[in-house]
């Protein structure tokens, strides 16, 4: 897989030379696999939000998970906890189920706070026989980000 560096206000990462780029007013930044046959391509969303300055990243992941469990059906946690990697952030594995396109999710969500920003990372994947390689890839993007 090709890989190249990807600059954005205040980051840098690594992302495939394949996947699509792309941007709204709610999404500072989209990373979209290549069209497949799944029903959702897999993809990873940054998005940035002004903090107080005294705002915890676990109180932020808390009050999400809150919500996360009111809004998504068959919602269940496989994994969560501070990261102990640079940049130190918080990190939630979780599973649910997309009514609209009859599918299982596998997100995995990684929440920062810096400079009064909240930078939070969503990598999305279907259940899909590629499982493990799709991982690996969204694990390398999410990896190789860091501050400026």
């Amino acid at each position: 897989m090709s890989m190249m560096d990807f600059k954005g206000p205040g980051f840098h990462m690594q992302v495939p030379t394949d996947w699509f780029i792309t941007s709204s007013p709610q999404v500072q930044v989209m990373f979209i696999a290549p069209p497949s046959q799944e029903k959702v391509r897999p993809n990873l969303m940054i998005t940035l939000r002004p903090v107080e300055p005294d705002v915890d990243v676990q109180e932020v992941a808390r009050l999400a998970k809150e919500t996360q469990e009111k809004e998504y059906p068959q919602y269940k946690v496989l994994e969560e906890g501070m990261r102990e990697k640079e940049p130190i952030g918080y990190s939630r594995t979780y599973r649910w189920h997309r009514v609209d396109h009859q599918v299982d999710l596998v997100q995995r969500q990684v929440m920062f706070v810096q400079e009064q920003v909240l930078f939070t990372l969503t990598a999305t994947r279907p259940e899909m026989d590629q499982a493990a390689l799709v991982d690996s890839l969204l694990d390398h993007m999410i990896q190789t980000f860091k501050f400026d």
